[in-house]
């Protein structure tokens, strides 16, 4: 590993998805969550499902109590949300606000920019909050 991927490696937003084995709501967590993955920049969120069965050491650090929960370790401060992520929104601002950078879509690549009357905001179809939401 160079020192590159070190840097790099330690300014990954770390998110952590606590589940339960066989529970239906950390199934359909884990199924919303890779969709809301597939929007952001793979180099950019490092994600790791940990089972509260096999590792309950790591849930006890995290603060715990209701599977499923995802926690945002990095940047801090640490976040949680908790439930099967059916309602992306609460997600996206977390990644957002912590500077996920987002893929870009085929429209974002076919308007290009625009410019609002009266302003020089440039918009690239992306909507980022103005702000960081913290949970």
């Amino acid at each position: 590993m160079t020192i590159t991927q070190i840097m790099s490696e330690e300014r990954r937003i770390r998110l952590v998805l606590y589940t339960s084995p066989n529970a239906v709501l950390s199934a359909r967590a884990m199924r919303n969550m890779a969709q809301i993955l597939a929007d952001y920049e793979e180099t950019a969120v490092g994600f790791e499902v940990c089972d509260i069965s096999r590792d309950p050491a790591a849930a006890a650090k995290d603060g715990i109590s209701f599977t499923p929960t995802l926690v945002r370790r990095y940047p801090g401060p640490r976040a949680w949300v908790l439930g099967d992520l059916d309602e992306p929104s609460a997600v996206r601002r977390m990644l957002d606000g912590a500077g996920a950078p987002r893929k870009l879509s085929v429209e974002d690549l076919s308007t290009g920019p625009t410019i609002s009357a009266g302003s020089s905001a440039r918009s690239y179809g992306s909507t980022q909050p103005t702000r960081p939401f913290y949970f």
